[in-house]
């Protein structure tokens, strides 16, 4: 089925993506489209990636591209357009000391064991950003204190749907959607005023206390640093910029350029193929359960924060790593890679 062309909103069936993320390209060149679906503009790469392969996951690192089914490294080989951006051999590879396998409560494997110094992917909103700089603007409108957690809710939840229903949105316009929704359940009227201001919060959330310091304190182990989040790319841009972080981060990724939203396989997919490293070589933090989740499920490595509201879910993938904040998360990363590679001191 061909893809019609144009913006994406409601586009349904089968679909890959037009354009690649670029952590390259200055703040000020990214459009500014927010929760209110205002009209997107175009970025251009300073560096032009090549598409999204074709790929089709099979569970522990196994793929298929093309039409031939490639396992772990050969498989990665064939999707590797970044070049230096990371090799088996740089993080590692087959053979390395490993931290740690991956075991559901039950004991069922669905994953390789992930080796000593993974590159890290951060999910954005509320694991980096504080999501209760959103309160204020639901306190207004819904006079409901638990009106913003039942918005992000059902935010997840319909973009999960509409990804498995083949249909894909952009996160911003399915956040403007359903506040619209949830406002007319309850005979509440959205002026064009609250659109604007619900994505001006939303792209200004500031980060968490401890967020700052625990992402610098892992690039000075020797971290990379990437993003892969649901917003549109340069939506997370403006958050990063407005948050002080965008400079810890070696590049930026959204599922937009999937056409996935997680915890679709898609999504982790195209990250791993635009940095060009086995499954088993990333790592994700999150502090949502179903991002963990998703990630497990297609072969990375999970840390969860255990942020408000947020905890384990006793079936399924299994997180490795646990902690309260990204603080505890950072400690036990790098005390695992000293434990595995100790200084030619020790």
């Amino acid at each position: 089925m061909q893809r019609p062309t144009g913006d994406n909103e409601g586009n349904c069936g089968p679909q890959r993506p037009e354009r690649p993320d670029d952590a390259h390209t200055s703040p000020e060149a990214q459009g500014a489209r927010g929760i209110a679906g205002a009209e997107r503009r175009v970025v251009h790469e300073e560096e032009i990636f090549p598409p999204f392969p074709a790929a089709r996951y099979f569970g522990t690192g196994s793929y298929e591209m093309g039409g031939s089914h490639a396992q772990g490294s050969d498989a990665i080989g064939d999707l590797n357009p970044l070049g230096g951006y990371g090799t088996l051999s740089d993080a590692g590879g087959p053979g390395s000391t490993t931290l740690y396998g991956d075991e559901t409560p039950s004991g069922e494997s669905h994953s390789s064991p992930i080796v000593t110094h993974p590159l890290i992917v951060f999910d954005v909103n509320e694991t980096l950003l504080d999501l209760e700089a959103m309160q204020p603007i639901f306190d207004r409108i819904f006079q409901d204190k638990g009106a913003m957690r039942l918005w992000f809710a059902n935010l997840i939840m319909y973009s999960a749907a509409l990804t498995l229903a083949e249909c894909y949105v952009p996160f911003t316009d399915i956040g403007s959607a359903v506040m619209k929704m949830l406002a007319e359940t309850r005979g509440i009227r959205i002026r064009e005023a609250d659109k604007h201001e619900l994505a001006l919060r939303f792209s200004t959330m500031p980060p968490h206390p401890e967020v700052p310091d625990a992402l610098r304190k892992l690039r000075r182990s020797g971290f990379r640093l990437f993003t892969l989040t649901d917003n549109l790319l340069e939506v997370q841009t403006r958050q990063l910029e407005h948050g002080g972080l965008l400079d810890l981060f070696e590049r930026r990724f959204s599922a937009d350029s999937a056409r996935h939203h997680k915890p679709s396989p898609h999504a982790y997919a195209y990250a791993q193929s635009q940095l060009g490293v086995a499954p088993s070589e990333l790592m994700l933090v999150a502090c949502h359960t179903w991002d963990t989740l998703g990630a497990v499920a297609a072969g990375w490595g999970a840390a969860l924060i255990r942020r408000e509201g947020n905890e384990l879910l006793g079936v399924g993938p299994q997180p490795h790593i646990v902690g309260k904040d990204l603080n505890e998360i950072a400690d036990q990363l790098i005390a695992r890679s000293r434990m595995n590679c100790p200084s030619p001191e020790e």
